[in-house]
């Protein structure tokens, strides 16, 4: 796309932007899992008691929490890390194009997702939010597709540099 402003990931912000995911799956998990087991651990020769036994209804279900958790939690984190590693958005004069790929080899998909006309945007602490009408081109093995226009939720990755960042806010308070 000539003519544009590429913005690509900074790797320093996607590093912070990935510290979230990562606590939760290595850190939170595990913790609570060896929390509620202490916790069950110490108290099982007390069972026979009223008291215990309310103590350690909810440590078995933390317990149980934490183990079904680890799952989507590593699903959330991939899905930050890829998203984050892969994005990028062009801007030109009056176009927003946001563009990345999933897969890899043979089994690798191109997408880009044109905005015709913005509906509304958000800035969180983790992501930009762009509710919009898109186009939606996508590129894979099987040859190229589009969909013409539709509504759509973009959640962008904030890792871009603060300057590209502030751009692209820019660009969207323009529109």
């Amino acid at each position: 796309m000539s003519g544009s402003l590429v913005l690509e990931t900074d790797l320093i912000r996607r590093k912070q932007y990935l510290r979230l995911p990562k606590l939760l799956v290595l850190a939170v998990c595990p913790g609570a899992f060896l929390l509620s087991f202490l916790v069950l651990y110490f108290t099982k020769n007390h069972q026979d008691q009223l008291a215990v036994l309310m103590l350690r209804q909810p440590f078995m279900a933390l317990a149980a929490a934490s183990i079904f958790a680890v799952i989507p939690l590593l699903m959330y984190w991939a899905n930050c890390s890829g998203t984050s590693l892969v994005q990028r958005v062009y801007l030109s004069e009056n176009r927003l194009c946001y563009t990345g790929h999933s897969g890899s080899m043979d089994e690798r998909v191109e997408f880009a997702f044109v905005l015709l006309r913005l509906k509304e945007y958000s800035v969180g602490r983790r992501s930009i939010c762009i509710r919009g009408i898109f186009t939606r081109k996508t590129k894979d093995a099987y040859g190229t597709h589009q969909k013409n226009a539709f509504s759509k939720t973009l959640w962008i990755p904030r890792t871009f540099p603060v300057e590209q960042e502030r751009i692209l806010l820019d660009f969207l308070r323009k529109s």
